[in-house]
């Protein structure tokens, strides 16, 4: 009995370690589909992180707010130069005729521009940093301009002053050909009118001066004071201080020639030629009578000393 119960338990264990082999068999390939092609899983809304981030991201986007852009800088105002007379600067005017390009007007010196403002005396020294502008046309003419510091509605603004020499000619070769209007002789230019517009103290101010021309030149030349000029209005409500001035117009030498032709001296430049020449003269003499004096008092000395011996 025990004999039959051990070969029914044998055979039961040969039975089930086949149907094991089996079913491994069997599974293998189903395990292997399973893995190269999952099947897609629902997504859970309630719980994905992928949701929940986007959510935070929005939130932040929309509550933080840009900051303010930073004010506009202002610039700094322009340095001051040396004063009148020592802000002396130079300055030229280009033209072009037939694709050649050359210089018409050359302006060089110190300048100061008094104008009566508000029933003040307002003094506005000419910055050598002016930039020059100008025309080759006639009437030819040249203008300096530079900023002007301006304080309106507690803002820092810059406007432009701007100070005008135009030039006329007188080409003409008869001696009776004088223009009726400047007054040019024949053959010469002059300075025919000055003109400005200042901005101070939140005022603006413009004037022009001359009716006759000055500064009268021969074609070809310059002219030339070293002396302190001032042409002003008969008012008196605008003044033009200048001093070593030396300009030349109706010029036709290639741009850049920066020298001037042969200069005409101012007739404040003759006199003050004049004064030294007559103060050297007088001393020149003054030392040829002292020195004759003393010839003769010595002479006088000895012959005396051979009287008494």
């Amino acid at each position: 009995m025990k004999f039959f119960g051990v070969l029914v338990l044998c055979y039961a264990v040969l039975v089930v370690s086949g149907q094991d082999e089996t079913t491994t068999t069997t599974e293998e390939p189903t395990t292997t589909k399973v893995t190269t092609t999952p099947q897609p899983q629902p997504p859970d809304t309630t719980t994905s992180p992928t949701t929940t981030t986007t959510t935070t991201t929005t939130t932040a986007a929309t509550t933080v707010k840009p900051a303010p852009a930073p004010p506009a800088p202002v610039p700094p105002p322009p340095k001051p130069g040396p004063a009148y007379p020592l802000n002396k600067g130079k300055w030229f005017v280009a033209g072009e005729d037939k694709n050649v390009t050359y210089t018409c007007v050359i302006l060089k010196g110190a300048m100061q521009i008094n104008a009566m403002i508000k029933n003040k005396t307002v003094s506005i020294d000419v910055p050598v940093t002016a930039v020059g502008t100008g025309s080759c046309a006639e009437p030819q003419s040249i203008t300096l301009n530079w900023n002007s510091t301006v304080l309106n509605a507690n803002k820092t603004s810059y406007l432009i002053n701007t100070l005008t020499l135009s030039f006329e000619s007188n080409s003409s070769t008869g001696s009776l050909s004088i223009s009726p209007d400047s007054g040019i002789t024949p053959g010469k230019y002059g300075l025919e009118n000055v003109s400005v517009v200042l901005h101070v103290e939140n005022n603006t101010f413009s004037d022009q001066l001359l009716s006759k021309a000055v500064f009268q030149t021969p074609l070809n030349h310059s002219y030339s004071c070293f002396a302190e000029e001032v042409l002003k209005t008969e008012s008196g409500s605008f003044a033009l201080k200048i001093r070593e001035i030396q300009l030349e117009a109706y010029r036709s030498t290639a741009e850049g020639h920066s020298e001037f032709s042969a200069a005409i001296p101012c007739p404040a430049d003759d006199a003050t030629d004049v004064v030294p020449i007559a103060v050297g003269a007088a001393l020149a003499g003054l030392v040829v009578i002292v020195l004759i004096a003393y010839l003769v008092g010595r002479r006088r000395s000895r012959a005396r000393g051979y009287q008494s011996v």
